[in-house]
């Protein structure tokens, strides 16, 4: 008799024992070092961490793996195919309330963790799709209703799904929707059952990168000492789908493994990188970071370098209480001047006054930004005096007067900058006509 029918050997915690199936006796026996060193039994028939591997690749040539799985009922209008060697198809058909069911032959004890490779042709409504595993009576191997762990495929949503666990025959625990990788093409979903908590994984198919998304449940989960089989399951409800929906696995994998506490020695004490244990940090934001040597000490090695923005022109303005960046010229050169770059300073020397229209100073410096003005030279060679005056577009900001025939120019050096509004043109102007009036001007432009 296959020793897929024969119940494990436990201990009186109802923790399974050290074992192997006996094919003389048909049945498993207690399992010493010195059967395994006289070649009693295989080693892979060894229990230790690492129970069974089972796995079905769907060989074919056109039909289920019978040594591998039962098929338990198929719906009406259903089927069931290796059309593809190397791919399950599942057939939902349209008729309503209609279902099939795929069961393994094999049982799995916790720990053990599912993987498989599927896709749906389509999501619509009316119609449930489940990966689960599902306990079994220890005697006749035929399910009891107690404990089970699946994902649910329902809905027309194609990048989301379900998980679920029960316990002792109570109420399913069915998680909302949930995140996934698309299901129109094949991607990677897990089920990895622990004693103490039970975890859903998916991830994209051959890809590098690690599992897009994770979910945990630590209520309900299914009950450790019982045993259990992967079973795949789909139906249509009681309105009739749109249309018929193919489900394809390109694989079904189970490893049933036993949890165990070990010591690593390799590592201990070492400082070689033949030696060391790699690490995956993944939360860089909770390093603290410091620097080779403190003040006053000598710098034995390459020191944690200090840096700023390299410039040539003003970064968008950050929010009140943001962090901002230290900017630099493009030579490095910290930029601690009157709050500007470089590239923002301004220097004019208009055309001479000798009427009242208004003179541009500096022009209009961009949304929400401003222009500033810090320096201003008047020389009025005229025999006519004059009051000059600095406007912010029409509104004037300053006055002053200059005095008729002047030997040379006044010279004005604002310690507060006079600030123009947003965006708006910065003017000079005399008040009175026939004064002759030389200007120069510096400043900057910044919000």
């Amino acid at each position: 008799m296959a020793y897929n029918t024969k119940n494990i050997l436990r201990d009186l915690g109802n923790v399974p024992i050290t074992q192997g199936f006996d094919p003389e006796n048909d049945n498993f026996a207690p399992l010493t070092v010195t059967e395994l060193d006289n070649g009693r039994f295989a080693q892979d028939s060894l229990v230790t961490s690492m129970q069974k591997k089972w796995r079905d690749t769907f060989a074919g040539p056109s039909t289920l793996d019978a040594a591998k799985w039962d098929i338990v009922q198929t719906g009406t209008n259903q089927s069931i195919t290796v059309a593809t060697p190397g791919e399950l198809s599942l057939i939902t058909g349209t008729d309503i309330n209609q279902e099939t069911i795929i069961r393994s032959k094999e049982v799995f004890t916790v720990s053990y963790r599912l993987m498989f490779a599927s896709l749906l042709s389509q999501r619509i409504t009316n119609q449930e799709f489940y990966v689960e595993m599902i306990s079994v009576d220890p005697v006749t191997l035929l399910p009891d209703g107690k404990h089970r762990a699946g994902w649910k495929y329902d809905g027309a949503t194609a990048t989301q799904a379900k998980y679920l666990v029960q316990n002792s025959g109570l109420t399913e625990l069915l998680s909302a929707a949930s995140t996934i990788p698309t299901t129109v093409s094949y991607s990677c979903e897990e089920i990895e059952i622990f004693p103490d908590e039970a975890w859903f994984h998916a991830r994209a198919i051959d890809s590098t990168s690690g599992r897009s998304s994770s979910y945990v449940r630590h209520q309900s989960i299914p009950d450790a000492n019982a045993l259990y089989k992967i079973q795949l399951r789909f139906k249509n409800l009681a309105v009739a789908p749109a249309s018929t929906t193919t489900w394809k696995f390109q694989f079904v994998n189970m490893v049933d493994f036993i949890e165990l506490t070990t010591e690593i020695t390799a590592s201990r004490g070492a400082q070689v990188s033949g030696m060391g244990m790699p690490v995956n940090v993944t939360n860089t934001a909770a390093i603290p970071i410091q620097g080779q040597n403190n003040h006053d000490s000598v710098i034995a090695s390459a020191p944690v370098r200090v840096a700023g923005r390299a410039v040539t022109a003003d970064y968008t303005s950050v929010a009140t209480g943001d962090t901002a960046d230290i900017i630099t010229t493009v030579k490095g050169i910290q930029i601690v001047q009157l709050n500007s770059i470089p590239e923002n300073m301004q220097s004019v020397t208009p055309a001479v006054i000798t009427g009242t229209t208004d003179t541009q100073l500096f022009a209009a410096a961009g949304t929400g930004i401003r222009n500033y003005l810090t320096d201003l030279q008047l020389h009025n060679t005229n025999a006519v005096a004059t009051e000059v005056q600095i406007k912010d577009g029409s509104t004037v900001i300053w006055k002053g007067y200059l005095p008729a025939s002047m030997p040379s120019p006044q010279i004005y050096n604002f310690q507060t900058a006079l600030k123009g509004s947003a965006n708006a043109i910065m003017y000079v102007a005399c008040v009175t006509n026939a004064a002759n009036v030389y200007v120069n001007a510096q400043g900057y432009k910044h919000p």
